[in-house]
């Protein structure tokens, strides 16, 4: 049982892995897929949950975050893996600051972890700046929303 669970989790790892990317790379897509595939589950059962509650944009977004999820292993299949880190960063800006907005969930922390993952993928400065500035926008755009307005839902 172990074994077949070991082996499960470096098949996980080494989803679009390939012997030619240097280390660096390989680490970088490896994390991606471990952790990838341990939220899936999660953000299924949230989307169930929440339809089951009839919480249905929340359900709405879990079920994007879980079809996300699944996109971005194909595309890592793919060895498409700038769009797979580029779509990460993206969608969770936008999915974690439109939550914040409606539901007032706490997940503007979420915005600034968002940038820590970005510096991880990327070398680029301007595009790691970029990042950086419009996470921080999201993020003060939240604090100061959820002061001087009451949530939507």
């Amino acid at each position: 049982m172990i074994s077949f669970l070991i082996k499960l989790w470096n098949a996980i790892a080494n989803i679009g892995v390939s012997p030619d990317l240097d280390f660096l790379e390989k680490k970088k897509t490896q994390v991606t897929n471990l952790v990838i595939t341990l939220g899936l589950p999660l953000f299924l059962y949230f989307s169930i949950i929440n339809l089951i509650d009839t919480r249905y944009l929340m359900a709405s977004f879990n079920f994007s975050m879980f079809a996300g999820g699944v996109f971005i292993l194909v595309t890592q299949f793919r060895q498409k893996f700038h769009i797979a880190r580029f779509f990460i960063i993206i969608s969770s800006t936008i999915i974690f600051t439109a939550q914040c907005l409606l539901f007032r969930n706490g997940n503007e922390l979420l915005l600034l972890i968002n940038v820590i993952v970005a510096i991880i993928y990327y070398t680029e400065k301007k595009f790691i700046f970029a990042i950086t500035v419009i996470n921080l926008l999201c993020f003060f755009w939240i604090r100061y929303d959820a002061i001087y307005h009451a949530p939507l839902f």
